[in-house]
């Protein structure tokens, strides 16, 4: 009888033990669809603070630093002047009783130089002032006035400076061939002005 009550309570705690081992069983491994989330969103910090760290490191111009402030004087100072000489020919040309042509060839030298000095400052580079890029022999005043106002509004129009806040490669190229058709013209309408 004491082998048989011994057999009842091993086989007792035997059984209480399994039912205690059987309750801490691990949790089941997490599944692959979150793992694949979190690595992924430590991929995507990890790339966006990449990009925060460049950006940071960029070398953009203080737009307190007297040398930004003195650049953007002087690139104003060109556009406003190139405008105001284009009305000046114009003016020359329509309202007096005779056309004075040594004024509109005064007025498109000094458009060509201004031209030059804007694109030099907008694009960092400064052509060949009597430079053309077909070497035609000068039009007509009359023609090359409307061409020059012509391009002069297609440059001014441009989205680059609408816009000043996107920079686009396509744009720039565009707004940068506008303003060297301006110094073509000027230089051919100082040519026909001052021969004519």
């Amino acid at each position: 009888m004491v082998g048989r009550t011994a057999a009842i309570l091993f086989v007792a705690c035997l059984v209480f033990t399994g039912s205690i081992l059987a309750q801490n069983v691990p949790p089941p491994p997490k599944p692959i669809i979150e793992t694949e989330l979190r690595d992924n969103s430590i991929k995507i910090r990890a790339i966006e603070l990449e990009r925060v760290k460049r950006d940071a490191h960029k070398v953009q111009p203080d737009p307190s630093s007297k040398e930004w402030k003195k650049k953007f004087r002087k690139t104003k100072k060109f556009f406003e002047n190139i405008q105001k000489l284009q009305d000046k020919i114009i003016a020359a040309y329509t309202t007096s009783e005779r056309i004075d042509y040594s004024g509109i060839s005064r007025s498109a030298s000094k458009l060509n130089k201004n031209a030059v000095a804007l694109e030099k400052e907008l694009f960092g580079k400064s052509p060949d002032a009597d430079k053309t890029s077909d070497q035609k022999e000068p039009e007509g005043v009359r023609d090359l006035i409307i061409q020059l106002d012509n391009a002069l509004g297609k440059f001014v129009s441009s989205p680059m400076f609408t816009n000043t806040k996107i920079v686009d490669k396509d744009v720039s190229q565009a707004a940068q061939t506008d303003l060297q058709r301006v110094i073509e013209l000027s230089i051919l309408l100082f040519r026909s002005a001052r021969s004519t």
